[in-house]
């Protein structure tokens, strides 16, 4: 499943983090996996970073470990490296799409 989000860290400084990935899960275990990119910014510095993620999902639940790699500015210092996060994806209806549609007019 591909996403697009956004991270954010309240404290002394507000860090916002833009993000995109992708992640897979399921098979026997309720292992899930995944890649994400994120742009994090203070709004006087920012970093590229590449995070891969491990660890859990299970109905619509994730609980996974993150390591962040910092792509540009390694100085920046608004994140950790280590990083653990719940996520809850909210499930939405998916409308039929064109070719789905055609198809179907065609079986019948």
């Amino acid at each position: 499943m591909a996403f697009v989000s956004t991270e954010f860290r309240i404290g002394s400084d507000f860090v916002l983090g833009p993000k995109i990935g992708v992640w897979f899960s399921g098979g026997v275990a309720p292992l899930t996996m995944g890649l994400n990119t994120i742009y994090y910014t203070d709004f006087d510095d920012g970093a590229l970073v590449f995070r891969p993620e491990i660890g859990f999902g299970l109905s619509g639940f994730k609980l996974v470990y993150g390591y962040n790699w910092n792509l540009t500015n390694k100085e920046f210092r608004g994140i950790n490296s280590n990083f653990v996060g719940l996520t809850y994806v909210l499930p939405f209806k998916r409308k039929k799409s064109f070719r789905e549609i055609k198809m179907m007019n065609k079986q019948n």
